[in-house]
């Protein structure tokens, strides 16, 4: 039963959004666009992989979760590419999408490529997915089960790639051995908590799934403030209508505004923030176009604040021309 969809990345909905917005250098932008492409193809491994799991036919019931993200208790982030729960066991995997030849450096804790003609060196997968294994364990140890075993792997989604030297006390392997993999374990490892506590599992899962703030490598970053055109200008506003120097005009162009607020700063926006972000100065227009986006809130008067959900941009229509 899948329990959480991957989705489309936030984190390239959120480089869109700093290129739409943010005040950059030409290096900056340069960096963001790098950041956007290697999210992209990473992207492109992760939906490799979720084909797989679509085909996927074993005995039995498991949940599984795309994109798990978490906070443990000292405030540092968790984000699991995949995590399967089965009767048996509990895999958490990480996917790296890498070309070329590919050995690990067990003296450095470190993963070396060779590719056209260099080697690189790229951070180590198997601290980073053990940190994830562990904080599993801790989590179902909370949560009272403590006889059901948190294995991990780290799996490479690259058709091309080719794997040597790898250590024997950890899991890394290419996408087409991950089926082999799971029917090894499946076979040799007996059943250890029923289909109800696999409820509980994930019901406890996702009580705790909390998205993890992220942006781009950019210091200090600054952004445009008002209704953007596509065309990048800054859109002015009279009697309802945003309008722009290249003759474009919309009525809920501030739509796509409230989506990057949500993105780069929070998803619950008061009245205030609204006036700032969208330089609109009269306080009743901007409790008008909030009310006619009938916005999930919470508060009253000053202290009310309102949810801008994932799908703002799909509610056009609600707003109607503010007098």
């Amino acid at each position: 039963m899948l329990c959480l969809p991957r989705g489309k990345s936030n984190r390239i909905a959120i480089c869109e959004a700093v290129l739409r917005r943010g005040i950059l250098s030409v290096e900056e932008e340069e960096r963001v666009r790098e950041q956007m492409w290697r999210l992209a193809v990473g992207m492109d491994g992760e939906q490799r992989a979720d084909r797989f799991w679509e085909e996927l036919r074993i005995s039995g019931q498991y949940r599984l979760f795309h994109n798990y993200e978490t906070v443990n208790r000292l405030g540092y982030t968790h984000q699991m590419d995949t995590v399967f729960v089965c009767p048996r066991f509990v895999l958490v995997l990480e996917l790296k999408h890498i070309a070329g030849e590919i050995k690990y450096d067990a003296t450095r804790n470190q993963l070396l490529r060779s590719y056209n003609g260099q080697v690189q060196a790229l951070g180590d997968p198997f601290n980073q997915v053990s940190r994830h294994e562990e904080w599993l364990e801790h989590f179902l140890w909370e949560i009272g089960i403590r006889n059901l075993p948190v294995l991990s792997a780290v799996v490479v989604t690259t058709v091309s790639s080719v794997l040597r030297e790898m250590p024997e006390q950890f899991h890394m392997f290419k996408l087409e051995g991950l089926r082999f993999k799971l029917k090894y374990w499946y076979e040799r490892m007996p059943v250890k908590v029923s289909d109800s506590i696999l409820d509980y599992i994930r019901d406890e899962l996702l009580g705790r799934y909390k998205m993890v703030k992220w942006l781009p490598p950019v210091e200090n970053l600054k952004l445009r403030r008002g209704v953007l055109c596509d065309c990048g200008q800054q859109m002015t506003y009279r009697y309802g209508i945003f309008t722009c120097k290249c003759g474009n005009r919309s009525r809920d162009g501030f739509l796509k505004g409230l989506l990057d607020y949500r993105l780069l700063h929070d998803e619950w926006i008061t009245n205030r923030a609204f006036r700032e972000f969208f330089n609109i100065e009269d306080v009743d227009v901007a409790s008008k176009y909030l009310q006619r986006l009938k916005l999930k809130y919470e508060g009253e008067k000053k202290a009310r604040r309102y949810y801008i959900p994932e799908n703002i941009l799909e509610i056009k229509g609600r707003n109607k021309i503010v007098q």
